[in-house]
């Protein structure tokens, strides 16, 4: 998660908890819930980049003013070398010539000449801590201007035959793709420079640098160094991962009210000891089924647990929350009791499905926070009439025939719909979907 966005959810935390004061058991909670006044990280988070990529033009036009004059360190080495080649001589290099007779040659009618001359060589030095401190900012943003560059492109909006508007110009995801490229530019420059590439080989890099008199006492140098502490040096506060379960916690009661779901009981507090609780258990339901929201902050996992009023048909659903895509990807053994139908996980910016073993991005252009939570729970809880006599044998998703059926739910191979047949009170067939996010074949 990009620091911005760390800053952005610490805020909308903070909103949560202040609004769950006010709201302290659960029912008062999700009642108003609707009032929570939450913002999209996401759109916070190109409003910020946009001033982040401002800040890194900034201090990339500081790095080409040091390169233009740098600070360099005078080596003076004691040669030797012919007398023709040396232009001028200390006091104390004359003397040490004037002392070594063996440099001196005769030159007939009592002429003495030295054919060599003692003298010190003097030769400017780069590659030292400074530059090397400065070369290093340039790499770090570099790597991050090319992460941030990434993930616009894959949020890239493609054209298809629902889509009728892709990414327009007066947008902030737009203008951020604009400026981090104008960052990119400008770093190609100072690679292309004699500074970067010669300082660029110097074989000494600390990870941490230290401050130094020309980091503190150069206007150019320490402009640097201080955006280096500011941004590359700080320490993590909290859980990110546990702060966005929060916040995708609220959006989750969101979109089940938004589905008509009734909370069986609320009286659970939601704040408690100065901070919010999240129950562990809450049940609800709706017209066609109910619903057990099994929280595990601990382990970042919500559980969603369907089933029928009855008790019948159930399913379970697997949700974990993470703030990092890249991290390495764990899940727990749940209760063989339930079907488990899916493993998903949710960032800021991807939901995705494990499947065989890998991740696999259901969202691969940019969607919200809520649309990403929409395309959760409606793919898993989708009621459509249909034909049991019919769709037994071919897949109401994709038309496929690899059906497999398990505990009263029938599996595809093929696109991995997951569904089951129910009749309601005129004895008329529908088909319910456990799983209607097409991963495999068209």
């Amino acid at each position: 998660m990009k620091r911005s966005e760390q800053v952005n959810l610490t805020n909308q935390i903070e909103t949560i908890q202040a609004f769950s004061k006010k709201h302290s058991d659960l029912s008062s909670f999700y009642k108003e819930i609707d009032n929570v006044p939450l913002v999209s990280i996401q759109d916070l988070s190109f409003e910020k980049d946009i001033a982040l990529f401002n800040e890194l033009s900034f201090i990339l036009s500081v790095v080409l003013s040091i390169i233009a004059k740098p600070h360099l360190n005078t080596k003076s080495d004691e040669v030797i070398a012919r007398s023709g080649e040396v232009s001028a001589l200390s006091e104390e290099d004359f003397q040490k010539t004037l002392r070594d007779s063996s440099i001196w040659r005769n030159q007939g009618n009592g002429k003495l000449l030295p054919e060599y001359l003692y003298y010190h060589k003097h030769e400017d030095e780069i590659r030292i801590y400074e530059n090397v401190f400065i070369v290093y900012l340039v790499n770090e943003i570099n790597a991050l201007a090319h992460q941030y560059s990434a993930l616009y492109v894959s949020l890239l909006s493609v054209a298809d035959h629902e889509t009728n508007v892709l990414l327009i110009d007066d947008t902030y995801q737009m203008k951020a793709m604009d400026e981090v490229n104008n960052v990119l530019h400008r770093i190609e420059q100072i690679k292309n420079t004699y500074f970067y590439k010669e300082v660029s080989k110097a074989k000494s890099r600390p990870k941490v640098f230290s401050p130094t008199n020309i980091l503190l006492k150069d206007r150019l140098y320490n402009i640097c160094f201080k955006f280096y502490k500011k941004f590359f040096i700080r320490n993590e506060e909290g859980s990110l991962d546990q702060d966005l379960f929060i916040y995708y916690y609220v959006l989750i009661l969101r979109k089940l009210r938004e589905n008509d779901f009734r909370l069986k009981e609320g009286k659970e507090k939601i704040f408690s000891n100065g901070k919010l609780v999240i129950p562990e258990k809450i049940a609800m339901a709706n017209n066609n089924y109910q619903i057990e929201v099994e929280s595990r902050i601990d382990k970042n996992l919500f559980i969603f647990n369907y089933s029928e009023h009855d008790g019948s048909n159930k399913a379970t659903h697997l949700l974990y929350i993470r703030s990092d895509d890249n991290a390495p990807f764990e899940y727990e053994d749940i209760d063989p009791d339930y079907f488990v139908v899916s493993i998903e996980t949710l960032s800021l910016w991807y939901l995705s499905m494990l499947l065989n073993e890998k991740l696999v991005k259901i969202n691969k252009t940019f969607k919200s926070e809520m649309e990403m939570m929409r395309t959760f729970v409606d793919s898993h809880h989708y009621v459509v009439s249909a034909s049991e006599k019919i769709y037994s044998s071919y897949c109401p998703s994709c038309k496929g025939k690899d059906l497999s059926e398990t505990n009263g739910f029938y599996v595809c191979a093929d696109c991995g719909a997951v569904y089951r047949f129910v009749k309601d009170k005129q004895n008329r067939g529908h088909i319910v979907f456990s799983n209607l996010i097409n991963y495999g074949r068209k």
